[in-house]
């Protein structure tokens, strides 16, 4: 595009055109073109997520054989997941505070965000949402309703 924060070779030809849409509306509405600073990303979050969900599918027919987990299950999981990076977090912040009380690290923060984002790959699993898609697709809306500049690149056409 006109601001060479990319070029075509690094997008499928169907990319490329929703990009040069994107950018046009940008620059016609906005006054200033896209900036995509995610080159080449959308192929190893695609394999991430891609793998992600296999591994997930294959572990909870492990773990639960008969199908006994309902979604509500998955839902309070989540929750419970966000508890505990909440957590993790206070306890960083009461250390730099210098307050005394039990201290956690970064790397159990990394923990948790990690539990989150599988569980997450469960629950979307179950009402079949492409969880690559759906957070390409709802990152470029706020982008656009904010009137940002940085968008991911958008993957394969899947459903979301």
């Amino acid at each position: 595009m006109a601001n060479g924060a990319y070029t075509a070779s690094h997008f499928s030809p169907v990319e490329g055109l929703t990009i040069y849409l994107i950018d046009k509306i940008m620059k016609d509405c906005f006054g200033n073109h896209i900036n995509i600073t995610a080159k080449g990303t959308s192929k190893m979050a695609e394999k991430i997520f891609t793998s992600l969900r296999a591994a997930n599918t294959a572990r909870s027919k492990e773990c639960d054989p008969d199908g006994k987990i309902i979604p509500l299950f998955f839902a309070t999981e989540l929750a419970g997941e966000c508890g505990e990076a909440c957590n993790v977090v206070k306890k960083l912040e009461r250390e730099k505070m210098g307050i005394r009380g039990s201290r956690s690290d970064v790397l159990k923060l990394a923990e948790e965000i990690a539990d989150i984002v599988i569980v997450a790959d469960l629950l979307a699993a179950i009402y079949g949402i492409n969880l690559e898609k759906a957070i390409t697709t709802k990152f470029n809306k706020t982008s656009l309703e904010q009137k940002l500049s940085v968008f991911l690149p958008i993957g394969e056409e899947t459903e979301l």
